[in-house]
């Protein structure tokens, strides 16, 4: 019987042997691998970097590629580990240090910028025999008037679950004085910039001042939006006429700036009196439009 157990031991581990010998291994940090990447585990530095926009009025910040909101904050990450990180940012005469960097524009002019990061570690000579350790990335953004932000205009398209069902939104300013004639404006004012007819068919009450086409036109139902350079946010703003329901939700430009995102929620704010408040999911959505 011992002879029996024995042998069944034995048989058992030339099977896990044999199992394991010939089990497929890809695992490009294992050097025992045939897709064995030296690289993977000893990379080349790399400079390259994350270029976001924020500011406290907004719950999250958003990723940008061209264009910056002169009134927001510009978060700058880079992307991988390195021993030293170097920031130059336009005619700036000493670097910024750290991963991380955040720039306000307050006394900068609208315009170019040129944002340059070097990144410094140890050279990974498996992986390319002339790695010095060192690599540069310089970028450059516009910082835009706030006027010309390139997130103003309409956009032709339709919500995802329904698409025969196409319509023009449009994302404008509608400021009132004392705003017209400012260089600059707090970016949490009031009725400065407006998203119109999202949700589809809300009412058009010509009122108050258009400053872009110097007309008497804002439009009371539209919703108030918190806008950056390539993208906005809207904090669920009450539909005029008899509406109780707030959306609320974030739209943004690809990256060449000829189609607009806007994902939102509609909440229900009958019971937005009630202690405490009171709001009640309804329904997600999803807009796609193609500038016009």
């Amino acid at each position: 019987m011992k002879t029996y157990k024995y042998f069944l031991l034995l048989l058992v581990g030339l099977c896990l042997m044999c199992w394991s010998g010939c089990k497929n291994c890809d695992d490009p940090t294992n050097p025992e691998c045939d897709n064995y990447d030296p690289c993977m585990l000893n990379p080349v530095i790399s400079a390259e970097f994350t270029m976001e926009e924020g500011s406290w009025v907004w719950p999250d910040n958003m990723e940008i590629h061209q264009t910056l909101n002169p009134g927001f904050t510009l978060f700058l990450t880079a992307n991988h580990e390195a021993d030293h990180y170097e920031w130059w940012i336009g005619q700036e005469v000493e670097p910024r240090t750290g991963r991380d960097a955040k720039v306000t524009f307050g006394g900068y002019p609208y315009g170019k910028l040129l944002i340059t990061l070097i990144a410094k570690g140890t050279p990974s000579l498996v992986c390319d025999p002339n790695d010095d350790g060192i690599d540069t990335v310089t970028k450059e953004i516009e910082v835009a008037d706030w006027r010309r932000m390139p997130i103003l205009g309409r956009y032709k398209g339709n919500h995802i679950h329904t698409p025969e069902d196409e319509f023009t939104i449009e994302v404008l300013i509608s400021a009132e004085p004392p705003y017209m004639g400012m260089d600059t404006i707090p970016v949490y004012a009031d009725s400065i910039y407006i998203l119109r007819n999202l949700p589809k068919g809300t009412p058009i009450i010509p009122r108050g001042w258009n400053y872009a086409t110097k007309e008497y036109m804002f439009n009371n139902y539209s919703m108030s939006i918190i806008p950056g350079a390539e993208g906005f946010y809207f904090p669920g703003t009450t539909l005029e006429g008899g509406y109780c329901y707030r959306p609320m939700g974030v739209g943004y430009l690809s990256e060449d700036y000829q189609k607009l995102t806007v994902k939102y929620t509609i909440w229900d704010s009958t019971l937005y009196w009630a202690i405490p408040p009171q709001y009640i999911r309804t329904d997600t959505f999803t807009f796609i439009g193609t500038r016009q």
